[in-house]
């Protein structure tokens, strides 16, 4: 992959995912979830500093650029290591989460 794919891609994901909300649970200690309107799009652990990502992300990078799994791992990491300040993070799913996960549904 080179260097102009991986920027027009930091540039999508900062346009349609820029505003994802950082929110934690007293159901899940240690985990950041990044939500918008009440869906899961990524969860990071701290502690394990493993991040897992959900599919629509995924599939937007998958659908809109043609990269391989391995591209995308690449690209997400180092978009949520810039936008969210968090360092040395690995993605722990090596293919996405299937299906939309509620914010809420943790709460219960």
């Amino acid at each position: 992959m080179n260097n102009k794919i991986e920027h027009i891609a930091i540039k999508y994901l900062n346009k349609f995912y820029g505003d994802l909300i950082n929110c934690k649970t007293k159901n899940h200690p240690g985990g950041d979830f990044f939500i918008k309107d009440d869906t899961i799009y990524i969860e990071v652990n701290l502690k394990f500093k493993s991040m897992h990502v959900y599919s629509t992300i995924w599939s937007d990078l998958e659908d809109t650029f043609l990269l391989s799994n391995y591209e995308i791992q690449s690209i997400l990491i180092k978009w949520i290591e810039e936008k969210y300040n968090f360092k040395d993070i690995i993605i722990n799913n090596t293919t996405p989460f299937k299906g939309k996960y509620s914010f809420s549904n943790l709460l219960k």
